[in-house]
């Protein structure tokens, strides 16, 4: 039981920038850090392919186990497993290269 507490919360630390894209407004008004980390996170999201889009989404904003992911998508749970790891290491990529401040325009 310890051990399930213990992944579960490890699972949502990893994915909590997604998740609070997904679930709405907050009571506090974010910071314009949070809101570039946010849209460049959201934005790098998008650019996965459908299938990990797809699997991220049941996975870590659902909350499916990797069989029920397997059943809902009609693969095997292998198949699962890998991509969930690709997607993973590409959204990791995208978010950790992506974070810029946004540009500044000169005005005259």
């Amino acid at each position: 039981m310890y051990r399930r507490f213990l992944d579960e919360r490890k699972r949502a630390g990893r994915f909590s920038r997604l998740l609070d894209v997904f679930r709405g407004p907050r009571d506090v008004a974010p910071s314009a850090e949070e809101v570039v980390i946010a849209r460049a996170s959201l934005e790098s999201f998008g650019r996965l392919p459908p299938e990990q889009r797809a699997l991220m989404l049941l996975v870590a904003v659902e909350g499916l186990s990797y069989g029920e992911a397997a059943e809902a998508l009609g693969v095997p749970i292998g198949t699962v497993m890998s991509r969930l790891s690709r997607a993973r290491k590409a959204l990791r990529e995208l978010t950790d290269n992506d974070v810029s401040p946004p540009s500044l325009r000169v005005l005259k």
